[in-house]
């Protein structure tokens, strides 16, 4: 065996071997959660290997519970409220502001990636707020809202519930059954859009996104009708352009 045949043969086996490692050990590689590879001016990102550190605070709000229905583990925020719970809003939100909105995001956009586990993940919330609240419904808001029911119809849709309070809760748009792996906000003073990755697009016209206003994140489970399971598994959160 020639010289450099031997040495590919010995690169091989070394990746093979580390690609087994990481597997194992839980380590999630950029093929992933796929974030990373849109995002080249990041400003914000977790991966929840470390927990909710002093960057996040549970949400617990309109019977959900964080202590009894979520949790942090092996890098994803676990969330499984069960039925007859009423709203069961159980969560996570941002203590300090991912980002700024600024006159620069008119032209670029900043990002709001959001990665989650589809096979656990039956209802949420993602909503941007320029407050970190307990209850975002309550502040002002852009409120991005997939849900399935029990006997499988799915829905989704993006609204404002502090403007236009006599909003239904569903049906929006029918959605597909399995939720999907990715959703992200762009956001520009004045407008916020929400693409998902099985090819939804909402754009809302928002008033309160000024230039200078920051912005928090929050992910919490959310039912279609109140009472229903809701369920979800939140893997990565990048922010960048």
């Amino acid at each position: 065996m020639d010289k450099r045949r031997y040495l590919w043969i010995v690169t091989v086996a070394t990746i093979s071997v580390f690609l087994v490692s990481a597997c194992a050990s839980g380590v999630k590689t950029q093929r992933e959660t796929g974030s990373h590879q849109k995002l080249k001016d990041i400003v914000f990102t977790e991966n929840f290997d470390q927990g909710l550190r002093n960057v996040w605070a549970p949400i617990s709000a309109a019977g959900g519970n964080f202590a009894r229905f979520g949790r942090v583990e092996k890098g994803k925020v676990l969330v499984s409220v069960p039925a007859g719970n009423s709203w069961g809003k159980t969560g996570v939100r941002t203590l300090k502001p991912v980002f700024k909105v600024d006159d620069t995001m008119k032209a670029n956009p900043m990002q709001i990636v959001l990665d989650f586990d589809p096979d656990n993940t039956t209802g949420y919330i993602a909503a941007i707020a320029p407050e970190s609240h307990p209850d975002v419904v309550h502040a002002m808001q852009s409120w991005f809202h997939w849900y399935r029911r029990p006997n499988g119809e799915a829905g989704m849709y993006l609204r404002n519930f502090r403007t236009n309070q006599t909003a239904s809760l569903a049906p929006g748009v029918k959605a597909p059954a399995t939720a999907p792996r990715q959703i992200v906000f762009s956001v520009r003073p004045g407008i916020v859009e929400v693409s998902t990755s099985s090819g939804e697009k909402f754009t809302l016209t928002q008033d309160w996104l000024k230039s200078g206003t920051p912005i928090y994140l929050h992910v919490h489970s959310h039912p279609g009708p109140e009472g229903d399971t809701a369920s979800f598994a939140l893997d990565t959160v990048t922010v960048g352009r």
